[in-house]
């Protein structure tokens, strides 16, 4: 079938809106998550062990600056990917005219490659699947065509797919092999947006526009504000396992008794 090719007014008219959405929504979103380390608590479950390697590992030693910059800058890794992953539904179907869907789905939109309706979940990357979660979204997908069939609509194994945002097939971590083994095609990447926007190239177009927009972000000195935030909190005091206990000195004429003592014993000896 004829592939759909967006012109270049409209590719361009979606990148411009697309560095919107980046501008105002997945950038703040990221910040106010960041800024939620300020709070000891977000570090509760920290593994109280590893947090004072990590410290040392990263800045040379265990102080409470140093244990609260290392939880903060290790804690920003998920808190970005948590973020991208709820924003980026919003960002296909406010962008591209995808639509919201449920019954294990999280968009449908029209393949422009193929033509057809697909029903899609997304999922941010090639290693983010659960051992689990093969079985839990191959059971939906069944469970979905079942449906559509008592309802007399016919929809095809390959109508029903995972779109991977990010990454190549040869990156899938075996997770996902798992679900293609039962028919159900898994778009990564390039093909992924090529497909739901009809530009083969739109995926590094749209990394381009995101570069563009964190390159006009003001968050210089966010990350040292909230580890200064964190450090002032009393509660971070708790954090640092590095305080040892000061033994008290022992008075001087007990010091010199003892040691008065010592040269006597050697002198015998």
């Amino acid at each position: 079938m004829k592939t759909s090719t967006p012109g270049k007014a409209k590719t361009d008219k979606r990148l411009r809106r697309a560095k919107a959405f980046f501008e105002k929504k997945l950038i703040p979103a990221s910040l106010d998550k960041i800024k939620e380390c300020k709070d000891p608590k977000v570090f509760n479950k920290t593994n109280p062990f590893m947090k004072l390697l990590q410290a040392k590992l990263m800045f040379g030693d265990t102080s409470q600056r140093s244990l609260a910059a290392a939880l903060v800058n290790l804690r920003i890794g998920d808190s970005l990917a948590t973020i991208y992953g709820e924003k980026i539904q919003d960002l296909c179907v406010r962008v591209l005219g995808a639509k919201g869907f449920g019954n294990g789905f999280d968009i449908k939109f029209v393949d422009a490659i193929d033509g057809r309706t697909k029903y899609c979940q997304l999922k941010s990357g090639p290693v983010t699947l659960s051992p689990s979660a093969p079985q839990a979204i191959t059971e939906k997908f069944f469970d979905f065509i079942k449906s559509n069939r008592k309802n007399k609509a016919s929809i095809p194994l390959t109508d029903c797919v995972v779109g991977v945002t990010f990454g190549e097939p040869s990156m899938l971590s075996s997770h996902y092999k798992k679900i293609e083994k039962y028919g159900f095609p898994i778009y990564v990447g390039k093909d992924f947006w090529h497909r739901i926007s009809g530009d083969d190239g739109f995926y590094v177009k749209l990394q381009a526009a995101f570069s563009d927009a964190v390159q006009k972000a003001g968050v210089e000195g966010v990350i040292k504000a909230v580890v200064d935030q964190l450090c002032k909190n009393p509660e971070n005091k708790k954090m640092n396992n590095d305080k040892r206990r000061k033994r008290k000195s022992a008075p001087k004429n007990f010091r010199a008794s003892i040691w008065k003592g010592r040269r006597i014993c050697r002198q015998d000896i």
